[in-house]
């Protein structure tokens, strides 16, 4: 209950480098981690080693006997093993012990493994075991007192116990060399992968829920995943809240409070575009399109159909202000438009809005481009609104005449046309969203 379990290898400079009289990793991690159980495995020449002095276990419980405490030690012996370099044996050798290990354990117990003594093959062996295996366990590495490689002097001269009084890091306040590697499991990278494809999909809910999967490892970057919702259901406030204030003009390029609405429903409308959500697709188009219209008049003409002339109903829906129209030359362009049937509390509605900016606007391509956005407008959404039909880019052209991908450019053409402060990189700032968040997980 409660336990470390330490598992080692055991190497030529354990427990105390004859070289430079300092601590080899196995004893230094014992120093600092303070197993409560440890499993030592030897190969050939450290089992014979072991044999001559029980080197191993009276340096840890010298150790242990400074902070009042015993270990429970386990030689894992081996002396038939003298090729020591062949990674996929100790690879298979190693799964076998910690299983064993690891089935001795409850669920208050940690396992922490030395992955800095034993020959290259040994420490890769733990490396690539832990990365596929997913089980829990802390990595431990053992920087060298001297910053590089270790030397192997050996001295049959020297007993167990003057190594053990010659030991330097038996002080105080020696510095502690360990450190816990972050090495992520084969089963977290490959999320993680799944994670970084859903984003390059625009499919944020997605990419969440793989991310609440692995709650620790996702900790750092699953808030900006829950922005990404938030700005891809238009609450782009709230994901602003959320992103570093300097990422902010990268990922929102429009921050003009009158013109990031209308951008952000347009790039919701790229969005769909994008991942091939074309019903979708076609039953948005009316509101970003009435927003447009209102926009371009509003940067055109400086008229502000919202503020001046309409106003919400209950269900948050614009509509004509009878009493503030009705005395204007908006009305007036309204009712000759409709022939005289223009009703000044009806919904305000693309077509309404597109006949003052015939009148009002004097920018011929500005007025092409709304023209043949509501003729696309006009040709599909009433059929796709009122039918039951499999909406693709060949229904929209057979519908339309044009393609989806041109009913897009057209929408933005008009924002860069009427917003000068927008252009054609505004557009990729979806893409920089996910690169950055992208960039949190590679972290």
């Amino acid at each position: 209950m409660n336990k470390t379990i330490l598992f080692s290898p055991v190497g030529g400079t354990d427990p105390i480098s004859e070289s430079n009289k300092k601590e080899g990793s196995l004893l230094h991690i014992c120093r600092f981690y303070r197993p409560d159980t440890i499993y030592m495995y030897l190969s050939g020449e450290m089992v014979r080693k072991h044999h001559e002095d029980d080197r191993y276990r009276y340096c840890i419980n010298r150790l242990y006997e400074n902070f009042g405490k015993t270990a429970d030690i386990h030689a894992i012996e081996n002396p038939e093993l003298l090729n020591v370099h062949d990674f996929d044996y100790f690879y298979e050798e190693f799964l076998k012990h910690i299983k064993e290990i690891l089935a001795t354990m409850d669920e208050t117990d940690r396992l922490i493994i030395n992955i800095s003594s034993g020959t290259p093959a040994m420490k890769s062996g733990l490396l690539v075991l832990y990365t596929l295996g997913g089980f829990a366990a802390k990595l431990i590495q053992v920087a060298t007192p001297v910053q590089g490689m270790n030397e192997h002097h050996h001295s049959r001269n020297l007993n167990v116990q003057d190594l053990w009084e010659c030991n330097i890091d038996n002080t105080p306040d020696t510095p502690n060399r360990c450190r816990e590697v972050e090495c992520p499991t084969l089963e977290v990278l490959t999320r993680e992968k799944i994670i970084e494809q859903h984003l390059r999909a625009y499919d944020y809910p997605a990419a969440l829920a793989i991310a609440q999967s692995i709650k620790e490892k996702s900790s750092g970057y699953r808030k900006y995943i829950e922005a990404a919702i938030f700005r891809n259901t238009l609450k782009f406030n709230d994901a602003k809240s959320i992103f570093p204030k300097e990422q902010l003009k990268f990922i929102f390029p429009v921050q003009d409070s009158n013109l990031i609405q209308s951008f952000e429903y347009v790039q919701n409308l790229v969005i769909k575009y994008r991942r091939k959500e074309f019903a979708d697709f076609i039953r948005a188009t009316t509101p970003v399109i009435v927003e447009m219209f209102l926009l371009v008049l509003l940067k055109q003409a400086h008229i502000d159909i919202k503020g001046s002339y309409a106003r919400k109903n209950k269900h948050n829906a614009l509509k004509w202000d009878g009493d503030k129209v009705i005395n204007s030359d908006i009305f007036d362009i309204l009712s000759r438009s409709f022939n005289n049937n223009f009703d000044p509390n009806s919904y305000v509605n693309s077509t309404s809005i597109l006949h003052i900016i015939r009148k009002k606007i004097s920018d011929p391509q500005i007025i092409k481009l709304a023209e043949d956005i509501r003729t696309v407008e006009e040709s599909i959404r009433n059929s796709a609104a009122h039918q039951i039909v499999a909406i693709d880019e060949d229904y929209i052209l057979r519908e339309t005449g044009i393609k989806a991908s041109a009913i897009v450019e057209k929408l933005k053409k008009l924002f860069e046309l009427s917003c000068r402060s927008v252009d054609k990189d505004s557009w990729n700032s979806y893409d920089r969203m996910n690169d950055f968040i992208i960039s949190q997980i590679k972290k």
